[in-house]
């Protein structure tokens, strides 16, 4: 549940936001993956880094149309969270993108580690604006 606190912004009470990290913790056993956590921006105009849920992810997924001759690839990638979870679909390529070199290290740790892969990860350190689309 959420509600306004006296400035007007929107607050999730303690309740939701420990149940959200649960089922994230489940989650990442489930995948044996890590990609909780908070990093900050290392390039100007960049934005920090923190992982979306994980049901928003699997839904967001299961709206997308994608089949084997598709390559699925995430703009600033993190820690890979949404790659490891695209990866167990069947496409032709999972990419990753992201500048933050501890990121890319850490997304490609994940994407060795993920449980149940179908799909090949690739993680590449570029600027989305350098990456050949």
């Amino acid at each position: 549940m959420a509600f306004l606190d006296s400035a007007g912004l929107v607050v999730e009470d303690d309740v939701n936001c420990s149940i959200q990290r649960c089922r994230s913790l489940l989650w990442e056993l489930c995948l044996g993956i890590h990609t909780t956590g908070f990093a900050a921006p290392t390039v100007e105009f960049g934005v920090h880094y923190t992982p979306l849920p994980y049901e928003a992810i699997l839904e967001i997924l299961a709206e997308l149309v994608l089949d084997a001759n598709d390559v699925f690839v995430d703009i600033g990638c993190g820690k890979g969270r949404v790659i490891c979870c695209a990866s167990r679909r069947l496409l032709r390529g999972v990419v990753g993108i992201e500048v933050n070199d501890a990121l890319v290290q850490v997304a490609r740790s994940n994407a060795n580690r993920v449980r149940r892969r179908r799909t090949p990860i690739s993680i590449l350190p570029v600027l989305a604006q350098d990456y050949d689309y």
